[in-house]
């Protein structure tokens, strides 16, 4: 039965988005035989129907609604549902969109994305020009393809189909609803795992606040990427920089976006990014395309083509342990680098023996170490390095130690901001004119002093005439 506090939320989306397999996923079992679903981009929900579900502690109304391919309909029916309902409502408490990452077809359908804002303003009651008017709106992709086993062949398909998603939901993220985020919209997938991440979206949904009026200007900033395994402390050696707990600390394996934080090293500017762990997703390049990303939609709100990493902190466990997860792929790493870094080579230049200086593997974990493991731990570092790192370390890239300390992490991120400085024109350029202003500065002091030297001279020599 529907109580004043109940949160209403509407679950949108083009015909064939999964809206009510979504909806399905969360209701009780006395209830699904009530919610049918569609098999087919045959509009299936052709008239608007509320299903009360319960999760945890918390019970919200999920309304299923026809198909956004003729938008302008849809939202007129949405419309006079609220009125005429049985207990009519002047807005809903929040909006769930789903997207069929399968196929290309948002662009192809007449949803605008001006007709979705003012439609999701209107049905929010909220100001379009307000600064988070949608911080209450998810926006989730669908029908991602599953894991099967099978031979070599059908992996591959699999891994091909699952790039060309990558590929889409980046497109979707950067391009087509970058606008709905920077408005406060979250951005979500509805993987295979249905029941759970259909709860995550709906309480993220219900427990959704304005975000913090906190911007991050990255123009003129050194920009760090932290990346590694879930769990491998990826957080913990932001939290040391910042002296506040990341969000993800704790929870990395929900983490779903990147993070930045601003930090300050030897008085330069550094926005660090924190990052899923990298076996969080099938496949490790995921992390890397999401920094693309987030580089790409900053480039947009600095009016520049884009932005590139100034450096790369890869975090890994000095302890053995299944839960850490593995070091990265040195293939895959340097050809993400390549990318990420604004190189233009594809491949590792074996003559460049500083290829990767601003790359460093940070191991973590040594505050766990006992002091019987020590040894151990080290002959595991040398090991690394030799064997795991082998081509990085031969390319400039050092291996260094975080020992959850502030000290450790300052070193570790001052090493990438000293190479940034001693390798780019830009930086000699501003310490040399920043020199040249002190010695005017300090010029201009002498002169001031002789100045007053040469009053008192001549004040004295009329005295004593």
């Amino acid at each position: 039965m529907e109580t004043a506090d109940c949160p209403i939320i509407l679950v949108l989306g083009l015909s064939g988005a999964g809206k009510s397999s979504f909806i399905r996923s969360l209701a009780e079992d006395s209830e699904k035989e009530k919610i049918s679903v569609g098999h087919s981009l045959v509009p299936h929900t052709l008239s608007i129907a509320e299903y009360q579900v319960k999760i945890g502690d918390n019970t919200a109304i999920l309304v299923d609604t026809p198909g956004l391919d003729t938008s302008e309909v849809a939202f007129e029916d949405i419309d006079e549902w609220m009125s005429q309902r049985e207990f009519p409502i002047k807005a809903v408490d929040g909006i769930i969109l789903l997207h069929p990452i399968n196929r290309n077809r948002m662009s192809e359908a007449s949803v605008a994305l001006g007709t979705l804002r003012k439609a999701f303003s209107k049905v929010l009651d909220t100001d379009l020009e307000s600064r988070y008017p949608f911080f209450r709106v998810a926006l989730a992709t669908t029908l991602w393809v599953a894991e099967v086993t099978g031979g070599a062949a059908t992996k591959a398909a699999i891994e091909k189909e699952r790039t060309k998603q990558i590929r889409r939901e980046c497109d979707l993220q950067d391009n087509w609803w970058r606008l709905l985020e920077v408005q406060g919209a979250m951005f979500r997938r509805h993987d295979n795992d249905l029941y759970e991440s259909a709860k995550d979206i709906v309480l993220s949904v219900i427990k959704a606040q304005i975000p913090e009026q906190k911007t991050v200007y990255i123009r003129d900033q050194l920009i760090v990427g932290i990346i590694g395994s879930t769990q491998a402390g990826k957080s913990s050696f932001v939290e040391a920089l910042t002296e506040t707990s990341p969000s993800s600390k704790g929870n990395e394996l929900r983490m779903e976006s990147i993070e930045p934080y601003e930090i300050e090293i030897n008085k330069e500017k550094v926005v660090l990014l924190d990052t899923p762990g990298l076996d969080a997703t099938e496949n490790p390049t995921d992390v890397f395309q999401m920094i693309a990303g987030w580089l790409k939609a900053q480039g947009r709100k600095t009016a520049r083509t884009r932005h590139y990493l100034d450096g790369i902190v890869v975090v890994h466990p000095i302890l053995s342990n299944e839960q850490f997860g593995e070091l990265v792929l040195q293939s895959v790493l340097i050809e993400q680098a390549n990318k990420l870094l604004g190189k233009l080579k594809k491949v590792y230049d074996v003559k460049d023996p500083r290829a990767y200086c601003r790359v460093i593997l940070a191991t973590t974990k040594w505050d766990k170490v006992s002091q019987d493991e020590m040894k151990i731990a080290v002959e595991k570092e040398e090991n690394i390095r030799r064997t795991n790192w082998n081509i990085m370390s031969v390319a400039g890239s050092p291996v260094m130690r975080f020992d959850n300390t502030a000290e450790s992490a300052q070193r570790i991120i001052k090493t990438i901001v000293d190479e940034k400085k001693s390798a780019d024109a830009t930086y000699q350029y501003r310490y040399i004119r920043a020199a040249l202003n002190d010695i005017s500065s300090g010029l201009g002091h002498m002169q001031e002093e002789f100045s007053e030297l040469k009053k008192a001279r001549t004040a004295m020599s009329r005295g004593l005439g």
